[in-house]
């Protein structure tokens, strides 16, 4: 199989396994919020978005340069592998010995200290799983991470549903999601014994040094994202309340929901990138180009659709707990569509070696969205928190664009934008001709009336439609 073929076997892989773990998960995030209310959801989200962030000192990036080092060098994987596994043991058991003397001398309240130190090492088995979901990825072989991804999500759905009919508590809650992220970090744990291989412990002081050398800036980058995305639930808590923290992540959730189409598309192209960089920069470009316009013809009608129909979603989904949650979906869906666009320039600079500009633009991004916060939430609650998200994302993308076209990677923004936006009009048209109709007849009719007009303007064409049918021949 080509590396053409290849990378669209690993993205329809993904994208059929993401498709239903995403859809379990917004099932699940809707559950959970409407079982607990807006306060203790925003107890929920607050102790994973503190256990997120600190996870960030688990990684020092070993998890990208083992997928970027293995994919170009496989006969070397057992000491990349090996080596990597140690440094991640080491500060895995470093960072939460730290976090929970932190939860233990900071957090006055003993019920919200014991959720957030379970939460916390629930995180912590869940990431260390997802250093051995890199070799898949390293691989290509990801139709097996698609599968566990599955099975994790229809556990976690089914333990949350069997506290929720039980009517107990958040605590249980949380419990639920520690004993599922054991389970799915054991099948990915085996799969890659069975698969791929086990690996020797040969610890080499000058390999590790090079390799955090190396890794420092994927590790950086990923410090900024974290900072980026869960920061706002804590910078909430901190300035206004837990409700305020459930009201903004209402609204999150659905956003971050969107966010495993660029995910899938980083994780089927990177391996090839990498390559590529190597091998056929021509190609690289192309491949690129292409990410990102399929990216775009994606998110667009999304955002256009999510801003018109807010006030109609919150409701709809969510009790009435959560009906501010609108107008932090408008704001949210916008930096959503940048967020896609980020996630493909961002890993072009990793497989093209100039990490460390991404992780300039992801420090700045960081660093202005805490800042705006600190000035925007004490005045504007969670509507400060979103419009700061939005700001910062579009430093952002204008930073990394700037630093890929100064490389010769730049964009032919009107090839890309121009059917999308066009297809879109006429699909807001559609939706505003809808209003008075319901939801889920809203929905699928304006998303044929986008993707009929893209075909009518021959934005989607042969390529696509061969490309497609020479995967499933395979």
């Amino acid at each position: 199989m080509g590396a053409k073929q290849t990378i669209t076997k690993n993205f329809i892989a993904l994208l059929s396994s993401q498709i239903i773990s995403s859809a379990i998960s917004f099932v699940l995030a809707i559950l959970i919020a409407r079982y607990l209310g807006a306060e203790d959801f925003g107890k929920y989200s607050y102790a994973f978005a503190f256990a997120n962030i600190v996870m960030i000192f688990t990684d020092f990036g070993v998890n990208t340069y083992v997928i970027r080092e293995v994919a170009k060098f496989r006969e070397k994987t057992a000491v990349i592998f090996g080596n990597c596994l140690l440094l991640k043991l080491l500060f895995s058991a470093m960072t939460l010995i730290g976090s929970m003397l932190f939860i233990f001398f900071t957090e006055s309240s003993f019920d919200m200290a014991a959720i957030t130190m379970i939460a916390t090492a629930a995180m912590l088995i869940y990431y260390l799983g997802g250093f051995y979901r890199t070799l898949l990825m390293a691989y290509e072989i990801m139709e097996y991470e698609s599968i566990i991804s599955i099975i994790e999500k229809v556990f976690l759905f089914l333990a949350v549903f069997a506290v929720i009919s039980k009517n107990l508590f958040l605590f249980h809650i949380v419990i639920a999601f520690f004993v599922v992220y054991i389970i799915a970090f054991l099948m990915r744990f085996f799969i890659v014994a069975f698969k791929i291989g086990l690996f020797s412990f040969k610890f080499s002081f000058g390999f590790t040094k090079s390799i955090l050398k190396t890794s420092f800036p994927f590790w950086m980058s990923g410090i900024f994202i974290m900072l980026f995305y869960k920061i706002d639930s804590v910078m909430l808590k901190i300035f206004q309340d837990y409700t305020s923290v459930g009201i903004y992540n209402a609204a999150s959730k659905l956003t971050e929901g969107l966010g495993f189409l660029p995910v899938i598309m980083v994780m089927a192209v990177f391996p090839a990138m990498s390559r590529l960089h190597l091998m056929n920069k021509e190609s690289l470009l192309l491949l690129y180009r292409k990410s990102v316009g399929y990216l775009f013809m994606i998110i667009l009608p999304i955002s256009i659709g999510t801003t018109i129909l807010a006030s109609r979603i919150i409701p709809f989904i969510y009790k009435n707990d959560f009906t501010s949650s609108s107008i932090v979906l408008q704001i949210l869906i916008w930096a959503e569509l940048i967020i896609f666009i980020n996630y493909i320039i961002g890993y072009l600079l990793n497989s093209i070696d100039m990490q460390k500009f991404f992780t300039i633009a992801g420090a700045s991004c960081a660093l202005f969205n805490i800042i705006l916060n600190l000035f925007l939430i004490p005045s504007l609650s969670y509507i400060g928190a979103a419009i700061s998200t939005l700001i910062s994302q579009s430093i952002n993308l204008s930073l990394l664009y700037y630093f890929s076209s100064r490389k010769g990677y730049s964009l032919h923004i009107f090839s890309i934008i121009a059917k999308p936006i066009a297809a879109s009009a006429i699909m807001a048209a559609s939706i505003f001709l809808m209003m008075n109709f319901n939801l889920l007849i809203i929905v699928p009719s304006a998303a044929c009336a986008y993707f009929i007009s893209l075909l009518l303007m021959r934005h989607i064409g042969k390529e696509e439609f061969s490309l497609i049918k020479s995967i499933f021949n395979k």
